[in-house]
């Protein structure tokens, strides 16, 4: 738990040392200029291009995850919707096994609660084009009753998508998972 707090509070530093536009002027009341502008989304495409090259990195992932906590977290306060995709692939990443707190065990998870619809979306399709682990589905949809409200919510959700979707594949998929729904 203490890691993964340094871990947070080193990305919030990060992203500090990036918005602080004003520090440059020496008046933090000043407001930022169109220079002060263009550096700070310089500075955060990089970072985000950077951190996305470490939750990419299967191998990185998992041989330094403080590493892959930082990048989650980089990523998630800069509001970094193109990594949407790479989150939700690496939904079930944990860091370790058996925590309690499920954001801390699963840190994409606790990252695409901050993106909304386009991440709830997002799980849906992954959960449709293919077939994953029952871990996998579990996170997912904790996830996306978290971002929906209820798991009501999530069904209609998932019904929404089959009545949409054409490939016969993707809709038992679906079916599947809105069957676990109703077992839990």
């Amino acid at each position: 738990m203490k890691t993964a707090c340094c871990i947070m509070a080193l990305a919030l530093f990060q992203y500090a040392l990036v918005s602080n536009l004003c520090a440059c002027s020496g008046n933090p009341k000043s407001q930022p200029t169109k220079t002060d502008d263009k550096d700070y989304e310089i500075k955060k495409a990089q970072l985000i291009k950077e951190h996305l090259r470490i939750i990419r990195d299967k191998k990185l992932l998992e041989m330094n995850m403080e590493k892959a906590l930082e990048a989650i977290g980089i990523l998630e306060v800069f509001e970094a919707t193109e990594a949407i995709p790479d989150l939700v692939e690496i939904l079930d990443f944990t860091l370790i096994e058996k925590r309690t707190i499920f954001g801390e065990s699963y840190p994409a998870a606790k990252a695409l609660k901050s993106f909304g619809k386009p991440a709830a979306d997002a799980i849906v399709k992954a959960l449709a084009e293919k077939d994953r682990s029952p871990k996998y589905i579990r996170i997912a949809l904790s996830t996306l009753t978290d971002l929906n409200g209820s798991r009501q919510k999530v069904k209609v959700l998932l019904n929404e998508e089959i009545k949409k979707e054409k490939d016969m594949k993707k809709i038992q998929r679906l079916k599947d998972v809105e069957a676990t729904i109703k077992g839990s």
